[in-house]
C-alpha cells in the first residue's frame, strides 16, 4: 500500500516532525496551564544552585541532583524565566521518541510498526505536563534501554546501558530500585540460567560490565558528597526522609494487590465515563507483561524482551504515589515494546494500534484545543521571571503587589533571610534573601523530620535568633500564628492569597530591623 511505503521511506522526517511538534507542545503547556508551585519550585531549586548554595545542605533537592542541574543549565541557555525550565524538560521528552523508535528497530520491529507505535505513545502523551524530573529519569533509563537492546552486546554496551541507567537514578532517586532490580534479574539470568560453555563464561564476565556502568558514577557521587561533607545530608533526604513518608498504610498497599486493583478500577471508569483511552491503554500493557511473564517460557524465549517486560512491571512502583497518565508514560509505557515485539506478526496488533490512535486522536484534540484556546482570565504578568506566561490576573496582580512590597522592605529595613510559611515558592525567591527552613516552600513534615535532627538547623528556634529575617505566613493556619516568634515581630502587609490553601499572606518583619538614616 502506498501509505507504508511512505511511512519506510520517510521515517526520520516522521520522527523529526513528532519530536518538533512535541517541544512546542510543551512550550505551550508551560505559557498556558499556569500552576503556582510545581514548575516555580523547580526554578528556585535551579536558581540556588546557580547561586553557589551547597546541594543537601543548603537546598533542599526535591527527586535529583541531575534534573536541578540540568534546570539550571536550561536559566543559563534560556533565560532566568521559569519557562526555562519546561523548554529542557520538553527537549527531552520529545527525544524519547526517537529513542523508542531504534529500541524497536533493534528489536527488528518494521518501520511501518514502529512508526504506528510511535504515534500512539505521542497521541496519548504529547507533551509533558510539568518541567517534572520524570521526563529526564525516562530519557536516560530509555537510552540505556537502546544498548541494551543492540544485537551482540559488548563490554561498551553493558557500560553504556549502566551508565545512562545511573544517570536516570541521579534525576529521579525513585528509578534506583526498579533498575537495580533490574540489573539483578539480568546478572542472575546470565549467570544462573544460560548454558555453561567457555562462550558463555565470557558473555557472564562482560555482563558485569554492566554493574560497573551503573554503580561507578553513583560511587563518585557519593565520594564527592563526602569530600564536600554532604553526605549526611544526601543520605537524610534521600532515605531517612522517604521512609519518613512511607506510612504503615502505604506499605500494605505495595504488599498487597489493593495497587493494581486501583488501577483496574481507574482505568475503566475513565474509559467507560470519561471516554478516556489513555488509562485503558495502560492497563492492558500491564496485564499483558504479567501474562507474558507467567507463561514467558511457553513462547518463543527472548531475554532481552523477558528483561523490558520486567522492567514494565517494576516501573508500576513509579505511580504507587499518584495513577497518572504522565508517570506512565515515562515509566510502564517501555512495556509496549513487548506487546508489539509478540504480536507483530499479527493483523490483532494492527487493529490494537488503529483502534488507540483514532480514540486517542480525539483525546489529543481536545487537549490541544484547551491548550491553545484564550483564556480571557489569563493575563501576562510584569515580572521577568514569568516573561511569555500567562496566569490568572489575580495571580499576576499577587505578584507584581509582593515584588513591590519586598522593593519598599528591602529600602528601609535590613533584611537578610526568610521563613516561608506559605505554599507559594516565589515568595522566598522574590525576597532576594537566603531561606531559612529545608525546601523553598513550608512542608510541616519535612519542617518537623529535620528540626528533631540537631545537626540540622534548628528551624523555630533559630526564627527567634535573627532580626534580619522576614517571615511568610499565611493568616488562615492557627498553629503558625500562635508561634512564638510572633511576639518580636510585626505585621508589615497583608496580601489576598491567590490560592485557595491560604486567606490572606502575611509578611511579617522583625522589630529591630528598620534601617536607621
Amino acid at each position: 500500500m502506498f501509505y507504508k511505503n511512505i511511512i519506510s521511506n520517510y521515517s526520520i522526517i516522521f520522527l523529526g516532525v513528532f519530536s518538533t511538534l512535541s517541544i512546542f507542545l510543551s512550550i505551550n503547556v508551560g505559557i498556558n496551564l499556569y500552576d503556582v508551585a510545581h514548575p516555580v519550585k523547580m526554578f528556585v531549586e535551579a536558581n540556588q544552585l546557580l547561586s553557589g548554595l551547597t546541594p543537601y545542605k543548603e537546598i533542599f533537592i526535591s527527586y535529583g541532583y541531575l534534573t536541578t542541574a540540568l534546570h539550571s543549565f536550561s536559566i543559563i541557555l534560556f533565560g532566568n524565566q521559569v519557562l526555562s525550565t519546561s523548554i529542557i524538560t520538553g527537549i527531552f521528552y520529545a527525544l524519547t521518541f526517537p529513542i523508542f523508535f531504534l529500541i524497536l528497530k533493534n528489536l527488528g520491529i518494521e518501520k511501518k510498526i514502529s512508526i504506528l507505535s510511535i504515534i500512539v505513545i505521542f497521541l496519548i502523551h504529547p507533551s509533558i505536563v510539568l518541567p517534572w524530573s520524570t521526563y529526564f529519569a525516562y530519557f536516560f533509563f530509555l537510552l540505556g534501554l537502546y544498548f541494551l537492546t543492540k544485537n551482540n552486546i559488548k563490554k561498551k554496551e553493558f557500560i553504556l546501558t549502566g551508565f545512562f541507567w545511573s544517570l536516570a537514578c541521579f534525576s529521579r532517586q525513585t528509578y534506583f530500585i526498579p533498575l537495580f532490580l533490574l540489573i539483578f534479574t539480568i546478572i542472575s539470568y546470565e549467570f544462573f540460567f544460560e548454558n555453561s560453555n567457555l562462550k558463555k563464561n565470557s558473555a557472564r564476565l562482560e555482563i558485569m560490565f554492566l554493574l560497573i556502568g551503573f554503580f561507578l558514577p553513583i560511587l563518585f557521587f557519593i565520594l564527592v558528597l563526602i569530600y564536600n561533607q554532604t553526605f549526611k545530608y544526601w543520605f537524610y533526604y534521600t532515605f531517612d526522609l522517604s521512609s519518613f513518608y512511607l506510612k504503615p498504610k502505604s506499605l500494605e498497599s505495595i504488599n498487597s494487590i489493593s495497587f493494581l486493583f486501583s488501577h483496574v478500577k481507574k482505568s475503566f471508569i475513565d474509559f467507560f465515563f470519561a471516554k478516556n483511552i489513555n488509562s485503558f491503554f495502560y492497563l492492558i500493557i500491564v496485564i499483558f507483561n504479567i501474562y507474558f511473564i507467567l507463561f514467558i517460557f511457553k513462547k518463543n524465549f527472548n531475554k532481552r524482551i523477558f528483561y523490558i517486560s520486567i522492567l514494565s512491571l517494576l516501573m508500576l512502583s513509579q505511580n504507587i504515589h499518584y495513577i497518572e497518565v504522565f508517570r506512565m508514560s515515562t515509566s510502564v509505557v517501555v512495556g509496549f515494546i513487548t506487546l508489539i515485539y509478540y504480536f507483530k506478526e499479527s493483523k490483532l496488533l494492527k487493529n490494537f494500534i488503529f483502534f488507540i490512535i483514532i480514540f486517542s486522536f480525539f483525546s489529543f484534540v481536545n487537549t490541544t484545543y484547551n491548550l491553545f484556546k484564550a483564556r480571557q482570565d489569563f493575563v501576562h504578568s510584569d515580572l521577568s521571571y514569568f516573561r511569555y506566561q500567562k496566569m490568572p490576573e489575580n495571580v499576576a496582580l499577587f505578584y507584581a503587589d509582593v515584588f513591590k512590597a519586598i522593593n519598599n522592605i528591602k529600602a528601609n529595613y535590613v533584611i537578610n533571610k526568610n521563613f516561608n510559611y506559605t505554599y507559594i515558592p516565589m515568595l522566598a525567591f522574590l525576597s532576594g534573601t537566603k531561606s531559612n527552613q529545608i525546601g523553598t516552600y513550608y512542608d510541616e513534615a519535612v519542617e518537623n523530620f529535620y528540626s528533631n535532627k540537631s545537626e540540622f538547623i534548628d528551624l523555630e528556634k533559630s526564627l527567634t535568633n535573627f532580626t534580619d529575617i522576614i517571615i511568610f505566613t499565611p493568616s488562615n493556619d492557627k498553629e503558625i500564628m500562635k508561634k512564638k516568634f510572633k511576639k518580636d515581630f510585626f505585621l508589615y502587609k497583608s496580601f489576598k492569597s491567590p490560592i485557595p490553601a491560604h486567606k490572606y499572606i502575611h509578611f511579617l518583619i522583625h522589630k529591630s530591623t528598620k534601617k536607621t538614616i
